[in-house]
């Protein structure tokens, strides 16, 4: 696939963007999306449908324009993988 890339492009295609993926169950996207509203925004016109039918969210900093596409873990392999890591924060009250 690097290869293709680097055929296409004339060299190897990086992205300068972020990609986080969260436990988040459906009726939680909302709450996402208001955790990174201060300091985002979306790159979708309507991005809690979007969020929901895709699971992920293009992002977009304010200050940075650095994108951030969040995409919520909803298989069992996705979370069995995130139940590995270290939480660096909660979007549920405890």
């Amino acid at each position: 696939m690097l290869s293709s890339a680097a055929i296409i492009y004339g060299s190897t295609r990086t992205t300068v963007d972020v990609d986080i993926v969260i436990i988040a169950e459906l009726d939680e996207h909302e709450n996402v999306l208001k955790i990174f509203s201060d300091d985002y925004t979306s790159l979708q016109r309507e991005p809690l449908p979007f969020f929901r039918r895709c699971s992920f969210v293009p992002l977009q900093n304010v200050k940075t324009k650095i994108r951030v596409d969040v995409a919520a873990a909803l298989s069992g392999f996705e979370r069995k993988v995130l139940a590995r890591s270290h939480a660096a924060f909660s979007i549920r009250s405890k």
